[in-house]
């Protein structure tokens, strides 16, 4: 094909979880008013692409996520994805003959004591939604824990709502209470909880008290509520409201008292027998000891590291983890953002003097702690990890990195680390001339905010797309707003984007530029099921693809006759428009042809 020439830069924009859908029920995509939109696919090349299954590397009929999707857009190739290795894994029994498992088993069996055994811990996301996690490994843990001899475990839940239906609880702590009937001689207990959204769970460093609340819970045993079961804390949560969604649920720790109301509560008092006594008052029955041992069963990184980071590094500011009261940091160590043209990165002025650095001063309970899989491949966190992460090797921004094309990437937080991050193959490292730009994201429930930062991301690249010749942005609203399962604010969302489109579309042309429209996944296009049922989820839908292009290389090009065109057509493409046609062999053809 013949090279590409452009004056202006290639934008790549990723409207993050819309998705295509020919029905109009519960299609936010569809019935906002998108006058760009509407345009830009009647009248523009525009090919739909397969962002679910095997096409992103994971399971077959498997939806799509923002992980995966930045993933397969930035890696140019099929990669297979952390959970078909780890599924391998389970299958072949790999992950009992890993170090980090046989690291926790002995761990455990040196610290038994005749009046406290040691306790093996685990947390996650507690569904079997099979984007962050899969209940069904935290059954093949419990089970093959068992078989090594473990008696005393405790769950630290942490609930979903998102990637499954919005109330699907106590329906997994119903399905693990009938799995581990068959352990008699177990104390085994659910010790703490809360929703993905509330505790434990944050992401891109944009709330450490949500890690902050998550760790009092399990460490501390401390928590804004307190309950004798967790069955019972969900109870309660629906009589006082009966639409709160599971990932909202307020954190809560369990007590030790009348604990009998559950078939679980009943074996673990009779496997104590002992410490009956001990029921009395209000203790907490799963705090995190010196001595035990802890598995984080995620295997999805971006919200599972900050808890990991918390659990292993030494030196530590974020938050004090001795459990006295305090605030934890609300925002990431390092900013970027545009001043007066110019993109200025530099550290928060709120973290230059850390509070709590010394580790005499933020201490860590004595205990092993391994995970699934590896959450950040840079500082290698966690340092035992079950399964062997997987490798992204020349990721798009490091190709161009290599050809000294100046490279910008913007989103906001709670989207900054897909469109870095993951889109750079699962590393923090920047390619030469490639700048990194977040905007902070509003601390407000979403629905409430559903324009979210479409604006200030347009307005920071309009500021300087000059400079750059390849630009990738994301905007959230699709997919943030969209797990509410709110058909209105989801709508507002669809809209704003559709508006920065517009300015975006504008500034291209000017310069001589042109602009791919695309999405990670779908969520937006099916706010509620076949049922008519909300779903916070995602989707297994194709996303578009649009080459906005008013330049004279428009009549240069046209879709190239692909079987599968799917995301990781993205980078070749993008590869191509800017003029290069050596991208490494091992990515997939561009979607265009001459």
């Amino acid at each position: 094909m013949k090279k590409l020439n452009y004056d202006g830069p290639v934008v790549l924009v990723v409207m993050d979880g819309v998705g295509l859908s020919t029905s109009r029920s519960g299609n936010a995509v569809r019935q906002a008013h998108t006058e760009f939109l509407d345009m830009a696919m009647s009248r523009y090349l525009n090919i739909p692409l397969a962002a679910s299954g095997e096409a992103v590397g994971i399971m077959p009929g498997q939806m799509g996520n923002s992980e995966v999707g930045h993933n397969a857009l930035g890696a140019g190739q099929i990669i297979k994805q952390g959970i078909a290795g780890i599924e391998a894994a389970f299958q072949t029994g790999d992950i009992w003959r890993s170090k980090a498992w046989q690291g926790a088993m002995k761990w455990l069996s040196s610290h038994q004591k005749s009046d406290k055994p040691a306790t093996l811990h685990f947390a996650g996301i507690f569904s079997d939604g099979g984007v962050h996690s899969d209940i069904k490994h935290l059954e093949q843990m419990i089970q093959q824990a068992y078989d090594e001899g473990v008696r005393r475990i405790r769950i630290h839940c942490v609930f979903d709502g998102r990637d499954v239906a919005p109330q699907s609880e106590p329906k997994y702590i119903d399905r693990l209470e009938k799995f581990c009937e068959k352990f008699k001689d177990v104390d085994f207990r659910i010790a703490s909880g809360a929703g993905r959204m509330v505790a434990t769970a944050d992401r891109y460093e944009s709330d450490w008290g949500m890690v902050k609340l998550g760790w009092d819970a399990m460490v501390h045993g401390k928590a804004p509520r307190e309950f004798y079961s967790a069955k019972e804390a969900i109870e309660t949560f629906r009589r006082e409201d009966p639409s709160i969604q599971d990932q909202y649920l307020p954190a809560f720790v369990v007590v030790e008292n009348v604990a009998a109301n559950t078939a679980l509560a009943s074996r673990a008092i009779k496997a104590r027998q002992s410490s009956a006594k001990s029921t009395h008052g209000a203790n907490p029955i799963g705090r995190v000891e010196d001595g035990d041992a802890f598995i984080y069963y995620d295997f999805r990184a971006d919200r599972a590291v900050e808890i990991a980071t918390a659990f292993t590094e030494k030196k530590f500011d974020k938050f004090d983890r001795s459990g006295k009261t305090g605030k934890a940091r609300k925002s990431s160590n390092t900013k970027a953002q545009a001043v007066d043209g110019k993109l200025r990165v530099g550290a928060d002025s709120d973290l230059s003097n850390p509070a709590h650095a010394n580790d005499s001063e933020n201490p860590l309970p004595d205990i092993f702690f391994a995970a699934l899989t590896e959450y950040d491949a840079d500082r290698h966190i966690p340092k035992n990890i079950l399964v062997p992460p997987i490798k992204i090797e020349n990721p798009l921004n490091t190709f161009l990195g290599s050809h000294k094309i100046p490279q910008l990437a913007v989103s906001e937080t709670v989207k900054f680390g897909h469109i870095t991050y993951y889109f750079n193959g699962n590393s923090y490292k920047k390619a030469p001339k490639e700048i990194q730009l977040e905007i902070l994201s509003d601390t407000q429930p979403f629905n409430t905010r559903p324009w979210m930062k479409s604006a200030e991301i347009t307005d920071a690249v309009l500021e300087v797309m000059e400079k750059f010749k390849f630009i990738r942005i994301n905007y959230p609203g699709g997919d943030m707003v969209g797990h509410f399962a709110e058909l209105e604010p989801t709508i507002t969302a669809m809209e704003a984007i559709d508006i920065q489109l517009s300015c975006l579309a504008k500034k291209v042309d000017e310069l001589g530029g042109m602009m791919i429209i695309t999405a990670d996944h779908g969520n937006a296009e099916e706010l509620v099921d076949k049922h008519g049922v909300p779903r916070t989820s995602h989707t297994t839908n194709p996303v578009p693809c649009i080459f906005y292009d008013n330049t004279k290389n428009v009549k240069l090009y046209h879709a190239a006759k692909l079987e599968d065109p799917g995301l990781t057509n993205i980078a070749a493409t993008v590869s191509t428009l800017l003029g290069l046609n050596d991208y490494p062999a091992t990515w997939r053809k561009p979607l265009i042809t001459a």
